[in-house]
């Protein structure tokens, strides 16, 4: 029965491990998306960025009212032009934008959270380790 506690032990303190690294990198991102405000942005260019070879796409949109503008890498966005954006912005800081993807919320943090809880669950059901004389 010791044995079992023992790896039990381990194998909780992993996935809480897992989970404290997901939580860490993923409770700032859900907090911004709770008090985010939804807009929608008009791709008005793509190309480089001046003084730099990044090739980003430019996004227009309004906070309030006020015009603002951003870029994302193009690599990872593929958006045409006068294509339709969903956003999320923060009202106090408009210029903290995202693209509003599902998958934005829940990158590889997430994942890791989501990971960590079910080792620990599942090193509550580790069955006892038997011993082969």
């Amino acid at each position: 029965m010791a044995q079992r506690t023992r790896r039990s032990e381990v194998w909780i303190g992993v996935g809480l491990a897992l989970g404290a690294i997901g939580a860490l990198f993923t409770l700032p991102r859900l907090k911004f998306m709770k008090s985010a405000h939804r807009s929608w942005g008009v791709v008005v260019d793509q190309g480089v960025r001046p003084g730099t070879d990044d090739y980003r796409v430019f996004i227009d949109f309004f906070a309030g009212d006020t015009r603002r503008r951003f870029s994302v890498p193009a690599h990872f966005y593929q958006y045409s032009d006068r294509e339709l954006v969903p956003l999320l912005y923060d009202p106090l800081n408009p210029r903290h934008v995202v693209v509003d993807r599902f998958w934005k919320a829940w990158t590889a943090w997430g994942l890791l959270l989501l990971v960590g809880s079910a080792v620990c669950v599942g090193a509550l059901f580790l069955p006892p380790r038997r011993h082969h004389t």
